[in-house]
């Protein structure tokens, strides 16, 4: 009769902990904050948080009883976890998203590149399914991630489709926009290029450095140009994995492949929102050494 009564009385004493935690929550406005610690703690600055808000507002339930959670403050803790933390679960799908490339982005010497493309390794759990498919060259279970961005760090392609042990070349053989881009070229179109490493191919529309290139020729001059202009896709994974804490490789991911692979895309959608909209980026980490 003890073990029951003090069971009960914890539980009690848990619900109101939670009661009052929610109190607070529903009465305080992060809004009233700085702009600099409101982007300290949410990475977006107010006007972008205000604007998701008002377009995820429809798509979220206010609470019925008095000690629910509206609808602001759900976004305001997800901003949070996903900076910070991780999100909770449960989710299925994944998915990309392409934006319509700019042929006139600047990439140094080479007129008519529209992104520069690489993968990053997101760190999981081990899966319960397949596991083999993500244990990555490095030893760790993660999502090998390819990402394309323009000369801003602005990300126009995101998948994240595949396991750690999946080679980048295989990853863009197998994506939509390989197809895209192939489409285009055999319509005609001679004009538009990605550049990435040497783990991809050497495409009509892909540009990869020469291997071997003697110094001083001008294959090696041709390489040191390609490394200058592909530095943005470098800054653009640092920036990223800085700004969302959740997929940096010390906070692994402890969800389903699935979820992991949702969770980048919002991330990166939420990180081109900070690009366009020119939100700075305070933090003591360097972005170089978060990939």
């Amino acid at each position: 009769i003890t073990i029951c009564y003090h069971s009960r009385g914890e539980l009690t004493k848990k619900k109101i902990y939670c009661m009052r935690h929610r109190r607070q929550m529903r009465n305080s406005d992060p809004f009233n904050l700085p702009e600099r610690r409101f982007i300290e703690l949410f990475r977006l600055n107010k006007y972008l948080v205000r604007q998701l808000i008002n377009d995820l507002h429809p798509y979220l339930s206010n609470p019925v009883r008095s000690y629910g959670i509206f609808a602001k403050t759900k976004i305001f803790c997800a901003l949070t976890i996903l900076c910070h933390r991780q999100l909770p679960k449960k989710c299925r799908t994944r998915f990309q998203f392409w934006v319509e490339p700019n042929k006139h982005s600047s990439f140094g010497i080479f007129p008519g590149t529209i992104g520069a493309i690489d993968g990053t390794h997101v760190a999981i759990l081990k899966p319960r399914l397949e596991e083999h498919n993500f244990i990555n060259r490095k030893g760790f279970h993660s999502l090998n991630v390819q990402i394309i961005c323009d000369h801003k760090m602005l990300i126009r392609n995101i998948n994240a489709n595949f396991g750690g042990s999946t080679h980048d070349s295989f990853i863009w053989r197998n994506s939509q926009i390989q197809d895209y881009l192939n489409h285009l070229h055999e319509q005609g179109e001679r004009n538009m290029w990605l550049i990435g490493d040497s783990g991809y191919p050497l495409q009509p529309y892909l540009l990869v450095p020469i291997a071997n290139a003697v110094e001083e020729s001008p294959e090696h001059r041709y390489n040191m140009a390609h490394i200058a202009a592909r530095n943005c896709i470098e800054r653009c994974i640092g920036v990223l994995k800085t700004r969302f804490r959740c997929i940096l490789k010390e906070r692994t991911a402890r969800y389903s492949p699935d979820f992991v692979a949702k969770l980048v895309t919002v991330c990166g959608a939420l990180h081109n929102m900070c690009i366009i909209q020119n939100v700075p980026l305070f933090d003591d980490v360097n972005p170089l050494f978060a990939r």
